[in-house]
This record gives C-alpha cells, sequence and structure tokens, in this order.
C-alpha cells in the first residue's frame, strides 16, 4: 500500500513539475520586473514621501511599461497553463491554449473586479438552459484551467480513439467499376525482404489474386537488428 501510495505522489509530483517546469522562467521574469515596478513607484524609498517617480517625471512612462510587462504573465496565466497542461496531459497544446485565452476573455467580467461585481450586483450572466452562469474571467488562476486542459485531453483521446476492426471508411465498389477505375489497390513496402513474411507474398511481390473484407494479407515483423562489423561499415 505504501509502495502504490509513493508511486501514485510521485506520479502526481512529476506531472505537476512537467507543467509548470517550463512557466517558471515566464513567472521569473514577471517577478522581477513588478519588484522593478515597486522600486520605482513606491515611495519613501529615494524620498521621505515621494516615490522615484514623482522625483523623476521622465521615468513615469518607463515604469508604466514595467508594470504592464510584469502584470502580462500574470493577467493571462490561463493561457500558459492551458497549453502546458494540455500538452503534458496528452491533448493538442492549441486547444488548450486557446481555452485559457477564453477564459481571460475581455467579454467577461475581469477576475480582479470578479468579488466587487458579485458585491455590488453588476455581474452579468449568460441563462444556459435555465442555470445562471455568471460571464466571471479567472485572470490569474490556476485551478480552472487545469481542469478544464484534463478534461479536454480526455475528450480529444476519446474522439481520437479506433478501435480494432472498426470501419474507418467505405468505398462503393460497383461505383467505381462503372465508372472505368481499376479496383486494384497499390501497396509499396520498401525492404520488404527484411519485414514482409508470407500473406500473399513471395519474394516482397503481392500475388494477383483478390482479398477479402475482413482477410489479413499483410504480417510485418521487426528482425533482430545485427550490429554492423567493422567489414559492413561504409567508408
Amino acid at each position: 500500500m505504501a509502495a502504490s501510495q509513493g508511486n501514485l505522489g510521485s506520479r502526481f509530483l512529476k506531472m505537476v513539475s512537467d507543467i509548470f517546469s517550463p512557466i517558471i522562467p515566464v513567472l521569473v521574469g514577471a517577478g522581477m520586473l513588478m519588484a522593478l515596478n515597486n522600486v520605482l513607484t513606491a515611495p519613501k524609498i529615494f524620498h521621505p514621501e515621494m516615490s522615484f517617480v514623482e522625483l523623476n517625471p521622465a521615468w513615469a512612462g518607463f515604469a508604466e511599461i514595467v508594470n504592464m510587462l510584469s502584470a502580462a504573465a500574470f493577467a493571462f496565466l490561463p493561457i500558459l497553463v492551458g497549453y502546458s497542461a494540455t500538452n503534458v496531459f496528452g491533448g493538442n497544446p492549441y486547444l488548450g491554449m486557446t481555452m485559457g485565452a477564453a477564459m481571460v476573455s475581455p467579454a467577461l467580467v475581469n477576475g480582479y473586479q470578479v468579488a466587487t461585481s458579485l458585491q455590488d450586483g453588476s455581474m452579468t450572466y449568460w441563462d444556459v438552459f435555465g442555470l445562471q452562469v455568471a460571464q466571471s474571467g479567472y485572470q490569474g488562476t490556476v485551478l480552472p484551467i487545469l481542469f478544464v486542459a484534463f478534461l479536454l485531453a480526455k475528450i480529444e483521446k476519446f474522439f481520437h480513439k479506433v478501435l480494432r476492426g472498426e470501419t474507418l471508411v467505405e468505398f462503393d465498389m460497383e461505383q467505381i467499376a462503372s465508372a472505368g477505375y481499376p479496383l486494384t489497390t497499390p501497396l509499396v513496402i520498401t525492404n520488404a525482404k527484411k519485414t514482409v513474411e508470407g500473406c500473399g507474398f513471395a519474394g516482397g511481390v503481392a500475388s494477383q489474386s483478390a482479398v477479402d473484407a475482413g482477410d489479413e494479407f499483410l504480417n510485418v515483423k521487426a528482425r533482430e537488428h545485427t550490429p554492423a562489423t567493422e567489414s559492413t561499415v561504409a567508408r
């Protein structure tokens, strides 16, 4: 039991590490810019009552740019986490990134103002089959996009799954023949003598006999690799 729990815990920690490791440099850089902005705008650092920007108005524009850059990584954090988490969960990372972008859309109430909007009654809602869904954004959040990315990857895998024996595509053979097209299907195999065994093949060349639906007509097996000796190595 302990070994099983330890294994589960280690896998969970590895998953979290794989998700956030690529994002850490972005957050570190944003944090350093935020610290620089605080140095420029906080009072009582360079003067008993005034900030550096108030003492030097020419630096005001630079401080605003630094503040914008430092806030971007945290405001759009769901986009970064959506990309990374969906990739780790085995889905298309661009789908996760798109969902993250939707969660911080300007059409929603800014995530930093949700509490105020709920308090003063200005929150807007969608009526979804009788359910009132708040139009709230998720700026600076992590857990909601993690759940969305996990669910998205599972749904994508489900629809991409192909079961053995399941029909992928059907052709109207009679219509193809009546149109004057041959019904022979070309099959090109390279290195056939080393990989193809039996089932209508002789020396890598297929027989002219017909193959019925559901019949096995080709076996491809990887032969044991023989390390090259000095005499067979190309010079």
